[in-house]
């Protein structure tokens, strides 16, 4: 056994102090360690109590100013809070924010009737409230209501004065229409409904013009008087013969062909200005000619009334241009009667098929109903 020790752990001389010495050295480590790491936790326990104290100094100091914005004052001094000044309603103990908040509440059109109604403030505790009672001074009536009587006598002087009584609605004038109190918006509507030939046979016919609310129409709905309605129909019908007996015998007997007519010769027509003159030419240019004058009905906001005093002078001659279809590329055909998706379906079918013999063979695409059909079949060539 002795020699099982000896052979393991016999040490000689030098390895045996440095043993010693290395021990020395994990003893010194441990020893530093544990200094180093009490004194840095007295270090942070320091600084962390530093930090409360002035952590709690800073929000003891936030309270204070709060309770100090929220405090009654010590002021005894009676106010009217509806006449009161911010100073004076400081003075009479309202915190700062309160009175900012109650002068706003004034500016935006509130008044007190009541002390109670001093509650509606915003921060105005009943704790408070109770305090500010017994100072809290109302006149009687005059002083509440000085400034909306002042406000209401201003608006009665500065406004119109609005008088309903019974009209009909096919004669009334602007100006009487504006006295009934009606924006000028609406009595525009209204006169232009009439302008366009239309006639109001039942009362119910003014509340279709765009702008008349059912409140509006309500307020006038009982002074609504309509007269005969073939009495008003005689009236127009005599304006009418009125308009057409000024015309020259020449006008009356003028003929014009749609096809070939300039914007001179178009102008010369009852009812066409220039604008209409420019459209009409800018649409027979689109189309390739007019096949027939109903065409005309198609110009953008074209007045029928227009249309049907006009179609007698008007008649169609010499031939249209039309869209050879099969020598044509697809960004070349154009035309008012066909849809983008419908040139490209046709351009497509030309790629598969070959080109169209006919007719007949294009309407097999399936995306014409039959009335585009038989507008478009004029404007198309197939050699």
């Amino acid at each position: 056994m002795r020699n099982y020790i000896q052979k393991y752990f016999y040490h000689t001389r030098g390895e045996r102090m440095g043993t010693l010495v290395l021990l020395a050295c994990i003893l010194l480590s441990v020893a530093f360690r544990y200094i180093k790491l009490t004194k840095s936790n007295a270090i942070d326990s320091q600084y962390s109590k530093e930090l409360a104290m002035h952590a709690g100094s800073f929000f003891e100091k936030a309270a204070s100013n709060e309770n100090s914005d929220l405090e009654v004052g010590t002021s005894q001094n009676p106010f009217n809070p509806n006449e009161a000044t911010r100073e004076e309603l400081v003075a009479a103990g309202l915190p700062p924010r309160i009175a900012n908040i109650l002068i706003h509440y004034r500016e935006k059109g509130g008044f007190f009737k009541t002390k109670e109604d001093l509650k509606k403030i915003y921060g105005v505790t009943p704790a408070l409230f109770a305090q500010l009672e017994p100072r809290i001074l109302l006149a009687q009536n005059q002083p509440v209501y000085k400034n909306l009587e002042k406000n209401w006598k201003s608006e009665i002087n500065n406004s119109k004065i609005f008088v309903l009584k019974n009209f009909d609605p096919n004669t009334v004038t602007e100006e009487e229409l504006l006295t009934m109190g009606l924006e000028k918006r609406i009595v525009k509507i209204w006169l232009n409904y009439r302008a366009a030939g239309k006639i109001f046979k039942k009362k119910q016919d003014v509340e279709k013009i765009y702008g008349m609310t059912a409140e509006i129409f309500k307020k006038i709905e009982t002074f609504i008087q309509i007269n005969d309605n073939q009495v008003i129909v005689k009236k127009l019908n005599t304006l009418d013969k009125l308009q057409n007996t000024n015309r020259t015998a020449s006008e009356l007997n003028y003929k014009l062909d749609l096809n070939s007519a300039t914007i001179d010769e178009l102008l010369r027509l009852h009812g066409i200005g220039r604008i209409f003159a420019l459209r009409i030419v800018k649409y027979r240019e689109d189309l390739g000619g007019f096949v027939e004058v109903n065409q005309l009905k198609e110009i953008e906001n074209f007045p029928d009334s227009t249309f049907y005093s006009l179609a007698p002078m008007l008649f169609i001659s010499g031939k249209i241009q039309q869209l050879h279809v099969n020598n044509l590329s697809f960004a070349e055909i154009k035309h008012p009667y066909l849809t983008k998706k419908q040139i490209l379906s046709t351009h497509r079918y030309k790629i598969n098929h070959g080109d169209f013999k006919n007719f007949v063979e294009m309407s097999k695409i399936g995306v014409f109903s039959e009335e585009q059909l038989d507008k478009i079949k004029p404007y198309l060539a197939f050699d």
